[in-house]
């Protein structure tokens, strides 16, 4: 397992002025092919969400991130789904991966 400073998530939609920044990486867990990234962050540089993280080798992504004193979903691409379902998003766009 990598030390918890190796593993960090942020995601930039500007156009949509919406900046996620991973503070607590909570787990990482990784099943066959699928990885699941899981803590919690700032939206715009506040406030304290949850989000998760999710990809297949080689294959697509899944990004939710979630407020969790009402578990209102602000972000979900693929809404409704179980939190270990199998991503379905295609990668598309910068994605960087280290």
């Amino acid at each position: 397992s990598l030390p918890a400073s190796y593993r960090k998530f942020s995601m930039d939609f500007t156009s949509a002025n919406f900046h996620f920044n991973a503070t607590t990486v909570s787990s990482l867990v990784i099943v066959n092919d699928l990885a699941i990234l899981q803590g919690s962050g700032t939206l715009n540089g506040v406030g304290n969400y949850h989000f998760l993280v999710s990809g297949v080798d080689e294959g697509d992504i899944r990004i939710r991130i979630t407020d969790p004193t009402n578990n209102n979903v602000l972000y979900d691409t693929q809404p409704g789904a179980a939190v270990a379902a199998t991503p379905t998003t295609p990668v598309v766009g910068n994605v960087i991966v280290h």
